[in-house]
């Protein structure tokens, strides 16, 4: 099983580019599913992986290090450790060619430092770091322009939504927080296959498919 992970603001066009790119591989013959199709219940899955060995304790730890827990940091370290687990699972079935996440622990772990800039990377627990040292790991990384971001945040009428606060200065400075907590975290993680892609070109999905079916 190869793990397809995308990465980058929220509206920057991960999820677009992630179905369209399901799609592209469905097409191809591959059998290939978003992982937020699959998941179901992420408590359940919580609960029923809560004692696997390693896995828990050190996604916990990576909650604690981003600092003082909070709703977001339990939230968003429970998913991370849900993910860890069900990759074992899902990649000793045998059972889908691709797993793509428009979200995964990289996006993940930048939610745990709650709108502030992350430090203390070295301490986040290195059971986390084989994944992306795999060749079956790919990572997306999304980016597009700050305005047209913004616009595209607008259009999917989240009006709560932190980067559409404030004036508009501050929304770029929420934004451009968040992007380089993003290139922060995946220059720690050092994945194997990287790809960056502005998500505003119209080759981007050609440009992405490619990369993926390199080495098929």
């Amino acid at each position: 099983m190869r793990v397809i992970e995308f990465c980058g603001t929220p509206g920057c066009g991960k999820t677009t580019l992630c179905d369209l790119l399901t799609d592209e591989l469905k097409a191809k013959g591959f059998t290939a599913n978003n992982y937020n199709e699959l998941k179901g219940s992420v408590s359940k899955a919580f609960f029923r992986y809560l004692f696997k060995k390693g896995f828990f304790g050190s996604c916990m730890r990576s909650m604690f290090v981003m600092g003082f827990p909070n709703r977001d940091r339990i939230v968003y370290g429970i998913k991370i450790a849900v993910v860890r687990c069900q990759l074992d699972e899902w990649s000793k079935s045998g059972k889908i060619d691709y797993l793509l996440f428009d979200e995964g622990i990289l996006q993940y772990i930048t939610t745990l430092s709650h709108g502030k800039a992350i430090a203390n990377l070295e301490k986040l627990p290195k059971v986390l770091k084989p994944i992306y040292e795999s060749p079956d790991t790919s990572v997306i990384s999304c980016s597009v322009d700050i305005d047209t971001n913004i616009e595209r945040l607008k259009k999917r009428g989240n009006k709560g939504d932190r980067y559409l606060i404030g004036e508009a200065e501050q929304q770029k400075a929420n934004l451009e927080l968040k992007d380089k907590n993003i290139q922060a975290v995946i220059a720690y993680f050092a994945p194997a296959n990287l790809i960056k892609i502005d998500t505003a070109s119209s080759d981007a999905l050609k440009e992405i498919t490619g990369f993926v079916l390199k080495d098929q």
